[in-house]
């Protein structure tokens, strides 16, 4: 789940305004994404084909979940935030892609059980959290070196792919960008972003758990500033092919930035899908899309993705 879809229904718990029960935010968690929690209890969290290994380099420990058979393709899936490795449920269960492809998908820096090993905390700079996830990237080129490698990036995670293939150009063999950021214009800190960030808002959010994943969260959304800043160069570099896709009906990304990432993506590898009618959870309603993009980017057959 996200940051800013949280943050609101903490706003409504804690009673700030009574005249934030017209917003969106107010509105019930959506059923999908119960559907999904109820999944990770049952099905994922019980499932003995799921691998679990902590890879640890340089003081830091990265807490690693896979499945499936590598075959064709190594898949690795980066969380938004808040969030954690059990975002992929859906996906690390999924049989077209299991059956082919080695899945693997790891809390990000900072996140759950990945954390440096002398104290955790969190790891608010997309540059640093390329490094630290570097080394992963490194293992599994290492180990599967003659298969494709896909990063699958939904929300944080999709702004943070790119970095993490800047960092790794020699291992990254595709990127699937889903409801990203991508313009650090049309990513600005919105106003329960910056009252989490006041003093008051600190505090109150820290007077419960979740409040603390979500002050932890708010860190990164401001990071993103940072880390966009020089988007245009970055996709516009890219060699690799590239697939975006981004929903019409998203409340937490702007979809405009579907229409600044294809400005400077190489148009000759790189294809956005844009659905007019979907939201934000990408990864819990369109399950089978990125099962096929992700195979278009391991075959280099984009038009067989949408």
């Amino acid at each position: 789940m996200d940051f800013s879809f949280l943050m609101k229904r903490v706003m409504l718990c804690l009673g700030l305004a009574a005249g934030l029960c017209t917003l969106q935010a107010c509105s019930p968690m959506p059923s999908a994404i119960k559907q999904q929690q109820q999944f990770i209890q049952t099905d994922l969290l019980t499932n003995p084909n799921i691998e679990h290994y902590q890879l640890t380099a340089d003081n830091f420990s990265l807490n690693v979940h896979a499945n499936g058979r590598a075959e064709q393709a190594v898949m690795v899936w980066i969380h938004g935030t808040p969030g954690s490795w059990q975002d992929s449920a859906y996906l690390i269960t999924e049989p077209s892609l299991t059956s082919k492809i080695r899945v693997v998908s790891f809390d990000r820096p900072g996140w759950g059980l990945s954390q440096y090993q002398d104290q955790a905390k969190p790891v608010a700079n997309m540059q640093a959290q390329a490094k630290l996830i570097s080394p992963l990237i490194q293992h599994l080129k290492q180990k599967y070196p003659e298969l494709p490698l896909i990063l699958v990036g939904h929300s944080w995670g999709a702004s943070l792919a790119p970095i993490i293939a800047e960092h790794n150009p020699q291992q990254i063999d595709g990127l699937l960008l889903l409801a990203g950021g991508m313009s650090k214009q049309l990513t600005q800190a919105r106003w329960y972003n910056k009252f989490a960030r006041s003093g008051v808002g600190h505090y109150l959010l820290s007077l419960s758990d979740m409040g603390k994943q979500l002050n932890q969260a708010n860190l990164d959304m401001f990071a993103l500033q940072n880390g966009l800043a020089d988007s245009p160069e970055r996709l516009a570099s890219l060699k690799i092919p590239v697939v975006l896709v981004q929903g019409g009906k998203d409340h937490l990304v702007d979809p405009k930035n579907a229409d600044f990432a294809e400005q400077y993506l190489p148009a000759q590898h790189s294809k956005v899908i844009r659905l007019a009618e979907q939201g934000h959870f990408l990864q819990v309603e369109q399950v089978e899309l990125i099962s096929r993009c992700t195979y278009a980017l391991v075959n280099n057959k984009l038009n067989d993705c949408g």
